[in-house]
């Protein structure tokens, strides 16, 4: 059985409380699906580090790069849809 603060997850996909070891929220599944958008647009993981570790650092303090600098070709709209998610 799994409690607060224990880290369950692939950490790429997990939201920033996740990654903290606190209880997922509706917002971490937001943020969760805004990393699969995010994947399915540029072809790469947002989050993607060299380690677990750094991949869990990185969805706690790094924003990654804007969807519309990587595919300009996908919609404005969209766009904002997957920044809002990863917010």
């Amino acid at each position: 059985m799994t409690q607060v603060g224990d880290v369950l997850g692939t950490p790429g996909y997990m939201s920033p409380e996740q990654a903290r070891g606190e209880k997922a929220t509706l917002r971490s599944d937001i943020f969760s699906l805004g990393v699969l958008l995010y994947e399915m647009l540029t072809g790469w993981p947002p989050f993607k580090r060299k380690t677990v570790l750094a991949t869990m650092a990185a969805v706690e303090r790094d924003s990654p790069t804007p969807v519309r600098d990587a595919r300009p070709e996908v919609a404005d709209e969209l766009a904002a849809v997957v920044g809002k998610c990863l917010e």
